[in-house]
């Protein structure tokens, strides 16, 4: 039997008070998981629960406390890093937080992340890499490289374009 992990990185770039907005989220997700979902206690905001789909979808995935890591602001760069270096990162669940963050801050910024999933014992579809693009409209996920994620991004922007076009076609 084989042991997996995963690892991800990904740069924010942001301003300190969104970042700020983002370490308060992470901690209030990880306060919700050691008071065991209490939504009342921990003060989770609404947008992170709705960004998973719920109050029940959110206590799940707040247990798994291990999902990512971050640095501090970085002054140089302007933004945040968003990792899991152990093995034990959850891309997904890290992909839908940050998603839920860009959304409630109405962020036009499109990210992408880098990730590898790798195993003690290679076997057949227990390792690889994906490239996801992320931004406030939703997640997208490629193929194993980071190149094709930036390809991702494109797609996202193509689709803004075509919906403000549409937009503007219906006088909204």
């Amino acid at each position: 039997m084989a042991n997996n992990y995963c690892e991800f990185s990904v740069f924010v770039p942001c301003t300190k008070e969104q970042a700020g907005s983002f370490y308060d989220a992470v901690d209030r997700f990880h306060d919700y998981s050691d008071k065991g979902g209490d939504i009342a206690e921990s003060l989770v905001p609404q947008w992170l629960i709705d960004g998973f789909f719920g109050e029940e979808a959110c206590a799940e995935a707040a247990i798994d406390r291990s999902m990512f890591d971050t640095d501090p602001y970085d002054e140089k760069r302007g933004g945040i890093y968003v990792y899991c270096e152990d093995g034990c990162g959850d891309a997904d669940l890290a992909a839908t937080f940050l998603h839920a963050w860009l959304k409630h801050e109405d962020m036009d910024t499109i990210i992408t992340m880098s990730v590898s999933w790798w195993c003690d014992r290679p076997r057949e579809d227990e390792f690889g890499g994906v490239g996801l693009a992320i931004s406030k409209e939703g997640v997208r996920w490629g193929e194993s490289s980071h190149d094709q994620a930036a390809g991702l991004a494109s797609k996202i922007l193509a689709d803004r374009i075509r919906s403000e076009e549409s937009c503007e076609q219906k006088n909204c």
